[in-house]
């Protein structure tokens, strides 16, 4: 395990979360913060739902919101965001609005993930393998700096 760990932790960026400023902590400001989806398309097994929710539980983590990786094990991940105390789902291969919430068909299957992952360091230390959610292989112009 701790072999794991050191070679998973050479490949994270360094550092990886970093404190951005954001205005607008409400669920406007988080539709406004990840917009409308990617521009880089899914690739199934390259870029996925996995390297997806990670990319943006960082992103929403660096500019302030309450983020977590959930996991439906091997079949689907998705981000989960505590705003005002009501939680929020991000469905990451979603084209248009990706916030699911509690009036939406479907909220009840994001509800219920096998496992919830506070960060990416939490997900790698439970056994997510870094290949897995290393979405800075794939969106070289996202660095740290530029969140």
């Amino acid at each position: 395990m701790i072999l794991f760990l050191v070679a998973s932790a050479q490949a994270i960026p360094d550092p990886y979360y970093v404190d951005k400023a954001w205005p607008d902590h409400s669920v406007r400001g988080l539709q406004d913060l990840i917009g409308d989806g990617f521009a880089q398309p899914y690739v199934y097994d390259v870029f996925d739902c996995s390297e997806m929710s990670s990319y943006l539980q960082w992103k929403l983590q660096c500019h302030g919101f309450n983020a977590k990786i959930c996991q439906r094990i091997g079949e689907h991940s998705w981000v989960a965001v505590i705003i005002a105390n009501e939680v929020y789902y991000i469905e990451p291969t979603s084209h248009g609005n990706m916030i699911i919430s509690v009036f939406d068909s479907g909220y009840s299957d994001y509800s219920k993930p096998d496992r919830v992952f506070q960060n990416l360091s939490d997900a790698l230390v439970h056994g997510v393998p870094v290949e897995e959610v290393d979405w800075w292989t794939i969106l070289k112009n996202e660095t740290n700096q530029g969140v």
